[in-house]
């Protein structure tokens, strides 16, 4: 794999959990292809790539992470913590006596209970007196709303369900980039970053560093702190080789978002059975739920030819290990890996396109993935 860590690669086990907002990443997916355009001209389509390679791999991995960051501003997640707020009985009473130790106990209880992911709730009072706010010091993507009596308004709140580090954990997780975030120009926190590296001040898009012995640059992108303000994301993103140019764009993207992929399965517990070598389909739907929010057309699940999983229930009779193929009328690259063998995954991205020219994901239902779903990180099989 291309992503290079300047330590051990993060094992989870036994209690440790991550929280995975489904619906969120898929719909975050769809709203934010076009607030990242590779700058790849058209002719790249059909010939190697070149010097456009490192602005793809760029824009598609800078696309993975705003993805990661839109899902906290949206999904069941939020919605289902938003209601926690708005139909809370005993802080709407407190706000609207504008009672300040009643609004504390209110929202204590709110951000402190078990199953709930608010890390941060703060209120205001309808006259902008601040009556509560609770929660961790340093939190991005801060939702608003208006607290409400009788339909009439008696105070505002501003709450968040991720912080800074929970976001780079999932980053991190999910792509293995080294990541920092600045607030104010200067570096806060970091993950897979040696400390001596990281840069002083904020560094300019495409600044070339180098991070453990790895040469990479830097893409970076504005997130909302809480409760107001913004801070800045910073990826340092490997530079590809050179072998990788004389592919065209589209393969070099579906190779990123490949790459992305196999991150991701690490994630998950994808067992076999010992006795028949059957994969258990369960994890494999869990993990098509996910990486189907960063940039696969399709994505299928096969053990030797049986059908496992994928996001749709037929699918191609056979597919190639890589290489391209014709399904559905079109022109397929395809990226595959076996992360516990006999079974297979197969992603599916369009030929004849890049990411961002890809048409838009619909939106996932209820029943299909707007749930909140906690992957619990359990020791692989040997």
């Amino acid at each position: 794999m291309r992503r290079v860590s300047n330590r051990p690669r993060p094992y989870f086990a036994g209690a440790t959990t991550l929280v995975v907002l489904v619906a969120v990443v898929a719909g975050a997916a769809g709203a934010t292809r076009s607030g990242v355009v590779a700058r790849v001209p058209k002719t790249a389509i059909a010939v190697a790539c070149g010097t456009a390679t490192a602005s793809t791999v760029v824009a598609d991995d800078e696309w993975a992470a705003r993805v990661i960051y839109g899902g906290e501003n949206h999904g069941w997640e939020v919605s289902a913590d938003v209601a926690h707020v708005t139909a809370a009985t005993d802080l709407i009473t407190a706000v609207a006596d504008d009672d300040e130790g009643a609004t504390l106990r209110a929202v204590t209880r709110i951000v402190f209970t078990p199953h709930w992911h608010i890390v941060r709730l703060r209120v205001v009072s309808r006259s902008g007196r601040l009556l509560a706010d609770v929660g961790g010091p340093y939190v991005i993507a801060p939702i608003t709303g208006k607290l409400e009596s009788d339909g009439a308004v008696v105070g505002t709140y501003v709450m968040s369900v991720q912080d800074d580090v929970g976001y780079e954990k999932l980053v991190t997780r999910f792509t293995h980039l080294p990541i920092e975030l600045y607030r104010d120009g200067r570096a806060i926190m970091g993950r897979d970053w040696p400390q001596s590296q990281v840069p002083a001040s904020l560094p300019a898009d495409g600044t070339t560093i180098t991070v453990g012995a790895v040469s990479s640059e830097i893409a970076s992108f504005g997130v909302n702190q809480f409760p107001g303000g913004t801070a800045r994301v910073v990826l340092a993103i490997p530079k590809p080789s050179t072998a990788l140019a004389t592919q065209s764009c589209p393969v070099v993207s579906a190779r990123t978002f490949g790459e992305i992929a196999e991150d991701i399965a690490e994630l998950f517990d994808l067992p076999v059975s010992f006795r028949s070598r059957t994969p258990i389909a369960e994890e494999y739907r869990l993990f098509v739920e996910v990486d189907s929010g960063f940039g696969p057309k399709y994505i299928f699940v096969r053990n030797a030819e049986s059908r496992v999983a994928g996001t749709v229930a037929s699918g191609p009779t056979s597919i190639p290990p890589s290489g391209s193929f014709s399904y559905d009328g079109q022109s397929w690259n395809v990226f595959s890996f076996a992360p516990v063998p006999p079974a297979r995954i197969y992603l599916l991205f369009p030929a004849a396109a890049l990411w961002h020219e890809w048409p838009k994901q619909p939106e996932p239902t209820q029943t299909s993935g707007e749930r909140r779903m906690t992957i619990a990180m359990r020791p692989k099989h040997a």
